[in-house]
């Protein structure tokens, strides 16, 4: 008796006959782990994906090595409006596809929701400057979730803003910032050194007059079209978003907004800085450390610092520090919105008026027809029509029509 040797067998066992005697012969080896791809199921789909980058693909994948990975709810929400979006089964049939294609990559994510991140090919296609990450950290995958929620309202225009500030928004994230920031020529200058504080001067982020504080912040809104926008482009009075999901101590926020606010002065026109000045001429040290308020002058790099807070807790320390430098509404705080990464956004597709659905509606009379007996005798009933229709059927016509 002979049992067949698997034929991709490359074990050292293996033998080229058709058959191996079970008692003499090799021993009867299990199949190798991985299943021929022709017996897998859903045979028969599309398994290629798109060749080049073009139209909303493109703009997806640039996207994506923007905010660096997003869920599907995320990507669902920002790139559909709510009126004209997809099932869920579609949105993730096109994720597939440039899976297949060799765009993007999937990841395991929080709470059994994956996470889609673009391949090494797409960052050469589209990377504008960011860098390929292969593994995503999970210590730092829900702040950087929860601040693509706000990045995906931002950009379609369902947060609101500050009174007075243009609706029409880029919003540079993190990465894109860094990408200019952290370049390897700026960061040759240490930021603690006085001598360099001025031969290093970030173009995004902020720099204290003493250098001792550098930073960047999490997100900028600039109050410029995005068809407007070009990268290197000067701006002035755009708001920093910064989300905190850990408290800090007081010291720290102080140090922070100190530096937005030097930072801002630095970069405002003269004639403002000069303005701000003239408000306070005239008055003496101790009525000046009195003021609740001195105002930062406008048309610098920053017009607001907005934090976005976690907890209640954050919230009162950034404002406590915010009133100790007296910046008054220079720093707004707002507590973070419930998570959006891990749920679908509620889809307010209207359905297809019947004249463009499949199969045309039936008529009335085709309708009855199909009901059982019982039904349509009492339907009959009670809408009054049960004579009438018991006069049509036993008279003469054997069409079964009135004359």
């Amino acid at each position: 008796m002979t049992y067949p040797a698997h034929d991709r067998d490359d074990s050292p066992f293996a033998v080229p006959e058709d058959g191996v005697d079970i008692f003499f012969g090799a021993p009867d080896l299990a199949p190798p782990g991985t299943p021929d791809p022709s017996t897998r199921k859903g045979k028969g789909r599309r398994k290629e994906g798109p060749v080049l980058l073009v139209a909303q693909n493109r703009a997806l994948v640039t996207w994506l090595c923007r905010v660096r990975y997003a869920t599907r709810a995320q990507i669902q929400e920002r790139w559909y409006p709510l009126d004209q979006m997809p099932t869920r089964q579609a949105v993730a049939a096109r994720l597939a596809a440039l899976q297949a294609g060799g765009w993007i990559e999937k990841h395991p994510g929080i709470g059994g929701y994956p996470i889609y991140q673009p391949t090494v090919r797409a960052y050469n296609e589209v990377g504008d400057g960011t860098r390929y990450h292969p593994n995503p950290s999970l210590g730092t995958m829900e702040h950087t979730l929860r601040l693509t929620d706000l990045i995906v309202e931002l950009e379609t225009g369902r947060h609101e803003l500050p009174a007075g500030y243009p609706t029409s928004v880029t919003v540079l994230t993190e990465r894109e910032i860094t990408a200019e920031d952290k370049a390897p020529p700026k960061m040759r200058h240490r930021a603690g050194a006085r001598s360099d504080v001025w031969r290093y001067q970030p173009v995004y982020g902020y720099l204290s007059d003493d250098g001792k504080r550098r930073g960047f912040p999490d997100a900028l809104v600039l109050p410029i079209d995005p068809a407007e926008w070009e990268s290197g482009q000067s701006f002035a009075n755009a708001i920093a978003v910064e989300y905190e999901r850990s408290e800090k101590p007081l010291a720290e926020y102080r140090a922070i907004i100190r530096a937005y606010r030097d930072t801002t002065r630095r970069t405002a026109p003269q004639e403002a800085v000069a303005a701000a000045r003239q408000s306070l001429a005239g008055l003496n040290l101790p009525q000046i450390e009195a003021l609740p308020v001195i105002s930062v002058p406008r048309g610098g790099r920053y017009r607001y610092v907005l934090y976005v807070c976690e907890t209640p807790r954050i919230k009162v320390l950034v404002e406590r520090a915010a009133l100790d430098l007296r910046v008054g509404d220079f720093v707004l705080t707002m507590l973070a919105p419930p998570p959006r990464f891990n749920r679908s956004p509620e889809r307010t597709t209207k359905p297809w008026p019947p004249s463009k659905r499949g199969r045309p509606e039936a008529p009335l009379g085709v309708q009855l027809m199909r009901l059982p007996k019982a039904r349509l005798v009492d339907y009959l009933l009670s809408m009054g029509a049960g004579e009438a229709a018991l006069e049509v059927l036993t008279s003469g016509d054997g069409s079964g029509t009135a004359a």
